[in-house]
């Protein structure tokens, strides 16, 4: 870790609490990790289910390490053959997530960005 010459050992140690307060703990993330991994599983069973070709991974601040407690993201990115068209990559994609989230219990909320996912 850097610091800067003008940060005193007070500062610093008032700084690393405050670090320590936001950060999830590694009992929090290991639960948030087994999460995520489930639906991954959910996801490529059922795209495999189906004969969809699909490799799943987890971006974002969990994925970074950056996550802040009670405010973890789980964002879990599909991806498919370069080949897929897209039609059919936003089609897949978006039944697969809804199919993941009627697994779990969850609401779905559909969003648009350049691609289409899906927020619960």
């Amino acid at each position: 870790m850097i610091i800067l010459d003008f940060i005193t050992t007070g500062d610093y140690l008032m700084y690393e609490e405050i670090i320590q307060s936001i950060t999830p703990t590694e009992e929090q993330r290991k639960k948030i990790l087994d999460f995520s991994d489930k639906l991954i599983d959910i996801i490529t069973s059922k795209a495999s289910e189906n004969g969809i070709d699909v490799k799943c991974r987890l971006v974002g601040s969990m994925a970074k390490k950056t996550s802040l407690i009670d405010k973890a993201d789980m964002d879990i990115f599909i991806t498919f053959p370069l080949t897929t068209p897209e039609e059919e990559l936003k089609k897949y994609g978006l039944d697969l997530g809804r199919y993941c989230i009627e697994q779990i219990g969850a609401d779905e909320e559909v969003r648009y960005a350049s691609h289409p996912y899906i927020n619960l």
